[in-house]
């Protein structure tokens, strides 16, 4: 505090040495320090800045213990939503293998039926044989459609939900990704191909599968529709433009429908969640970064425990909560240059793979 007086009663030139010195760091400090000066010898301040500072220090603990009970302590909804006498079945997309395959491994854990959609018949194949060796009393069944294609490939995984024998109470819109290589090119460079299956993979085929099904998961509620969104969608990550927009629509979509559910004469008993998730090692993604990343596993189990937590876009895990939240304490300069610097280091990895 001395420090910060000090600072104040120095003159331009003395001032303007520590700027240089310390940078962003002196200008905190300098208004810091005449917040103190006015706040210590005025009596009419101290008081309401004194409540201020008391809300202030209540609210970040009431966040900090809503934190530790959405994360760590409060119990899944998910049993909610296995209910049906004729069995309960999930839609998993894009469940060959990454966090789709994750997400059908849980979801057969915990007593639903499980539909296993992806574009590659032979590795659906193999998935249901693994999966019918654990849990040998679990149906489980799969459908072929390529979600990158743009001639409606959500007509035939409607068609095979019809012919389920039980209600689908849960659809997981995983698919997504980026199929191009390299993944990471400026718009400008994108080709109009590229753009197009970007937006069929991660925006088209998840909407118009959710138009499709809608109408099924109301007639067997309580259901629920998860939608896995991404931190790039949050952040609008650097040269993967299209894809960042198209997860950041996957929110949008959600707390708009989510809004929708609402009105009364639809008698709202389907959850919509969309999970920002986010480093996540897979056959696509080999980067792993320290203390964020996850295994396809993990991220499924940490999204599977948040249903039922309230929130309509929220995070797979705790980790991806933090840096997320800690990147927009930065302002948006330097937060763009992070994003910036990343990805460009993530650019020349995928160079030297290649």
């Amino acid at each position: 505090m001395d420090y910060i007086a000090r600072f104040t009663e120095m003159d331009f030139s003395t001032r303007q040495e520590i700027v240089d010195r310390f940078g962003p760091l002196a200008f905190p400090m300098y208004y810091g320090g005449r917040f103190l000066h006015v706040w210590s010898s005025n009596i009419r301040i101290q008081l309401p800045a004194s409540i201020i500072g008391n809300l202030i220090i209540l609210y970040t603990l009431a966040q900090f213990g809503l934190f530790i009970w959405g994360y760590f302590l409060r119990p899944s909804r998910l049993p909610v939503y296995c209910h049906a006498e004729t069995g309960s079945w999930v839609l998993v997309t894009g469940a060959s293998d990454g966090i789709g395959r994750g997400f059908a491994d849980e979801f057969v854990a915990r007593g639903f039926n499980v539909l296993l959609h992806g574009r590659n018949p032979e590795k659906l194949a193999k998935v249901k044989r693994e999966i019918n060796l654990r849990w040998p009393k679990r149906q489980v069944e799969f459908v072929v459609a390529d979600a990158s294609s743009g001639d409606h490939p959500e007509d035939a995984v409607i068609e095979k939900v019809k012919q389920l024998p039980g209600k689908l109470t849960v659809l997981v819109n995983n698919v997504g990704g980026i199929t191009t290589k390299p993944i990471y090119v400026p718009l400008s460079e994108t080709t109009s191909e590229a753009v197009e299956t970007c937006i069929n993979v991660n925006a088209r085929f998840p909407i118009q599968l959710t138009r499709g099904l809608l109408p099924m998961l109301q007639d067997n509620t309580p259901s629920l529709i998860i939608n896995c969104s991404s931190t790039a969608g949050v952040h609008g990550v650097p040269y993967i433009a299209a894809y960042a927009g198209t997860k950041g629509f996957l929110n949008s979509l959600s707390q708009s429908l989510h809004t929708e559910l609402k009105r009364s004469s639809l008698k709202a008993e389907v959850e919509v969640i969309s999970f920002v998730i986010g480093n996540v090692i897979s056959a696509n993604n080999k980067s792993d970064v320290p203390f964020v990343t996850m295994s396809s596993a993990e991220c499924a189990k940490g999204c599977l425990a948040r249903v039922g937590c309230g929130e309509v876009v929220t995070f797979a895990h705790w980790k991806h909560f933090l840096t997320v939240q800690g990147m927009f304490l930065l302002p948006e300069k330097y937060r763009r240059t992070v994003l910036l610097s990343e990805t460009e280091q993530r650019v020349a990895d995928e160079k030297k793979r290649l």
